[in-house]
């Protein structure tokens, strides 16, 4: 190793280590390019993913819980008339937990939960599009509504909450409290 190992880290960054790794792989590829800052973050994210991922972990927990304090059913329970959660991890399964995503019970107005949520100044989506209804895919396979009904109906009620490492459990109670507001739910 020498000096020039971490001349790519920006200046003050304490992970030099991760500058030093992504040399190493650099010569063991062959490569003689800097790495990407890109590849530098991913490499210091790829230290502190157990970190990383035990908080995500803990937000989720979190939102389960208020959540099922209003009524939320894991997924196959009841998932018509009750907001859903996502499912559960299977056996030695663990997420990265990008995203937290509830499907909202049948028959509620999504565009108005979001703009309910937003006027509480809480940012939510609409989270995920089918893809076969998505245009690539309608024009070159020429898919339409209705042939995919269980998808498209899951596709209506999902909803994509606030989310992030640093959330708060007041964060998440003031989300949840604006959520069973919008949907007329009291715990």
């Amino acid at each position: 190793m020498t000096e020039d190992d971490a001349s790519f880290a920006p200046e003050g960054c304490s992970c030099v280590a991760s500058f030093q790794a992504a040399a190493v792989c650099r010569r063991a590829s062959g490569s003689s390019s800097p790495p990407a800052p890109s590849s530098a973050i991913g490499i210091a994210q790829v230290e502190r993913l157990d970190e990383l991922l035990n908080a995500r972990e803990n937000v989720a927990a979190l939102y389960r819980e208020r959540l099922t304090m209003l009524g939320a059913e894991p997924a196959g329970e009841h998932d018509e008339s009750d907001i859903v959660l996502p499912c559960e991890n299977r056996a030695d399964e663990r997420r990265s937990w990008f995203v937290f995503c509830v499907q909202l019970p049948e028959g509620a107005d999504r565009d108005a939960v979001i703009k309910s949520l937003a006027s509480n100044g809480i940012a939510s989506k609409a989270y995920l599009p089918c893809i076969h209804l998505l245009p690539p895919y309608r024009e070159r396979f020429g898919f339409k509504e209705g042939e995919f009904p269980i998808a498209e109906r899951v596709a209506e009620r999902s909803l994509a909450l606030p989310f992030f490492t640093s959330m708060t459990e007041s964060q998440v109670d003031r989300v949840c409290t604006a959520l069973g507001e919008a949907l007329g739910i009291q715990p």
